[in-house]
C-alpha cells in the first residue's frame, strides 16, 4: 500500500547549537532558542500560501477612489471598466485659454416602466446635473450669520456680501410670521434660533405664500380656514406623482393625481 505524502510547505526550524547541552538539568538551550523562530516562519509561509500580498494589491487598486471628488470617482471606475473590456476612452481636449466652461450633464437611461414584484435598484450618479441648477435657478451661495463672520474673521465685500436692507432677498414664510408674532405679543415671540412652526391659510387670490403663513395655535383660536388646495398640490401631489410615474407612466400618473 503506497502512502501519499502532503506537499504542503513545512516550517523548517533553525537550530542554534550551544556548547552546553543542558541548563540546570532542563531542556537544551538550542531548543529554547529555536522556538521564537517558529511563529514568524509559519506566518510567512501562510502569507505565501494564501497569496496575501497579491490579494491586498488587488484590493488597494480601488481604494484610491474613496478620497477624491465624485467626478474623479466616476471617471476612475469608467476607465477601469473600459480597460477590463478592452476599450479605450479618449482623453478630453485641453481647453484653450479664455474658453468659457460649459455646463454638461450625463446621459440618463430611464428604467423600464411597470410594476415589479421583486425589489429593483435604480442607480444615478451624484452631482452630474448642473442643468438642474440652471433650470430651477438654484443658488450655490451660503447664508452666513454674524457669529460665523466674527469667528472666521470674514471681511465684507471680499469674503461675503450683504443685502442693502440686511434682510433676506427672498421672503420666507417663517421669517414674516415671526415679525407678525413679535408685533402681536413681543413677550411670546420666537427668539433668534427658535423653530417657528406655521401653516398656510386661505388668503386673497394671488397673495404670496409668505403673507399667508400663520401660527397653528392662532389659527385654532380664531377659526381661520387653512388652504387645503395648497397642501393637496404642494404636499401630496408631488410625492404621489413620483410614486405612480415609474409604474404607469407620466400621462397616466397626471390623470390619477388631477
Amino acid at each position: 500500500m503506497s502512502r501519499t505524502t502532503s506537499k504542503a510547505p513545512v516550517a523548517k526550524r533553525r537550530r542554534i547549537e550551544s556548547s552546553t547541552p543542558t541548563d540546570d538539568g532542563g531542556e537544551p538551550k538550542w531548543r529554547r532558542a529555536e522556538l521564537p523562530n517558529v511563529n514568524p516562519e509559519l506566518d510567512a509561509l501562510i502569507f505565501q500560501q494564501i497569496d496575501i500580498v497579491q490579494g491586498s494589491g488587488d484590493i488597494s487598486t480601488n481604494m484610491e477612489v474613496f478620497g477624491v471628488t465624485r467626478s474623479i470617482k466616476v471617471m476612475t471606475q469608467l476607465l477601469r471598466r473600459a480597460q477590463s473590456e478592452g476599450y479605450l476612452i479618449p482623453a478630453p481636449e485641453e481647453k484653450s485659454e479664455g474658453a468659457e466652461e460649459q455646463y454638461e450633464g450625463a446621459i440618463v437611461i430611464d428604467p423600464k416602466e411597470g410594476y415589479y414584484s421583486t425589489p429593483i435598484v435604480t442607480l444615478d450618479f451624484a452631482s452630474l446635473y448642473p442643468s438642474i441648477m440652471m433650470a430651477h435657478n438654484l443658488c450655490y451661495t451660503t447664508l452666513v450669520d454674524r457669529n460665523t463672520v466674527t469667528r472666521l474673521n470674514l471681511v465684507e465685500g471680499r469674503d461675503y456680501t450683504s443685502t442693502p436692507t440686511k434682510e433676506y432677498v427672498v421672503q420666507q414664510p417663517h421669517v414674516n410670521l415671526a415679525k407678525r408674532m413679535r408685533a402681536r405679543d413681543p413677550g411670546s415671540a420666537p427668539k433668534l434660533g427658535d423653530r417657528v412652526p406655521y401653516v398656510i391659510v386661505k388668503g386673497t387670490q394671488g397673495s404670496p405664500l409668505y403673507e399667508r403663513s400663520e401660527e397653528p395655535l392662532h389659527v385654532l383660536e380664531h377659526d381661520i380656514a387653512i388652504d387645503t388646495t395648497y397642501y393637496l398640490d404642494a404636499q401630496l401631489k408631488g410625492p404621489l406623482l413620483r410614486i405612480f410615474k415609474p409604474v404607469v407612466g407620466e400621462r397616466e400618473a397626471m390623470s390619477l393625481c388631477a
